[in-house]
């Protein structure tokens, strides 16, 4: 089973997700991130699971991995822009030694616009705001251990190895906006990691297509591409370089809104491990472009909404987990 609280707004003191507006607007309270049960079982040297509850959707590799396994202070823009977000439902699992799959069944995953309570934590079926929402994530190794992968970061000494990871979902609104009602969402994304036991590579392609009823789609689109090097046992520089397109549309009932804006942003760190516990990490970001009313509203990562161009955020962050 897995159960985890939050204890303040979700993302600081003003939220960068509008369905969390509720859950933000006192910083003082408790929220449910994930709670599900899961059954295991093993069958001919493979694994088959079923999970039931709330949890991240099989969708964007970075919004799975969890927070205390990226490699920055904090996710890209582009994966807030993006993620996935919380759901409840219904997920089926397979694991081999080269290969898994999940798929899921869901109340409906945030999309770019983070519509009308999609991808929310604490939600439930009674206010379900799809008429049905399919995800799907296969992943195939190419060396090393699946642990291997449970986070961003390549030590010294570890085993080398490679993954590939290809995603999805669909999803089609219930009558929960004005002409929202049948509109449907589908993204894809294909995404890269390579540890090579004192470095890491990861790279990622992400794009969704949303029809809009009386006319016109959006198509937004995105890639990073990020890598690590250890220069020592525990001493860890980075960069990471994200570049998007929010291919905003201007047809009335519209879910994605009337401006189309670009992301290209870059970020440069260190990390330093004083153990497997306790890692300080320090990184500078640079944002080339205006972020503008599409990604100017991550506010908590540093970067203002304001429109300003060529602006730089300096994040320091101790981190220690238990």
């Amino acid at each position: 089973y897995m159960l985890q609280i939050q204890y303040g707004s979700p993302f600081g003191n003003s939220s960068n997700d509008a369905n969390f507006a509720s859950n933000a607007a006192t910083p003082a309270t408790v929220n449910v991130l994930e709670a599900y049960i899961e059954k295991d079982i093993e069958m001919m040297g493979s694994t088959f699971s079923v999970r039931g509850g709330q949890f991240k959707a099989p969708f964007l590799r970075e919004w799975l991995v969890d927070d205390a396994d990226q490699l920055a202070v904090d996710r890209s823009i582009l994966s807030y822009y993006f993620y996935q977000g919380y759901s409840t439902g219904l997920q089926l699992g397979y694991s081999a030694d080269a290969f898994r799959l999940a798929l899921a069944y869901t109340n409906g995953i945030s999309t770019p616009v983070q519509q009308n309570g999609l991808g929310s934590y604490d939600t439930s079926w009674l206010s379900n705001p799809t008429r049905y929402s399919f995800a799907g994530r296969g992943e195939f190794k190419l060396g090393g251990n699946w642990a291997d992968f449970d986070n961003f970061n390549s030590r010294p000494g570890t085993e080398s190895g490679a993954m590939v990871g290809l995603a999805g979902f669909y999803q089609v609104y219930n009558d929960v906006a004005a002409n929202a009602d049948g509109v449907g969402v589908g993204g894809a994304t294909a995404d890269v990691t390579v540890n090579f036991g004192g470095a890491s590579l990861f790279a990622a392609f992400i794009w969704e297509n949303e029809n809009v009823n009386g006319g016109g789609n959006a198509n937004p689109w995105g890639a990073m591409v990020q890598a690590g090097y250890f220069l020592s046992d525990d001493f860890e520089v980075f960069g990471r370089y994200s570049y998007a397109n929010g291919n905003s549309v201007t047809t009335p009932g519209a879910i994605y809104g009337t401006e189309s804006t670009y992301l290209s942003l870059i970020t440069v760190g260190v990390n330093y491990f004083f153990s497997a516990n306790v890692k300080l990490t320090a990184d500078l970001g640079w944002s080339f472009k205006d972020l503008g009313s599409t990604f100017g509203n991550f506010t908590t990562t540093g970067f203002q909404s304001a429109n300003v161009s060529n602006q730089y955020a300096i994040r320091t962050q101790l981190q220690l987990t238990f």
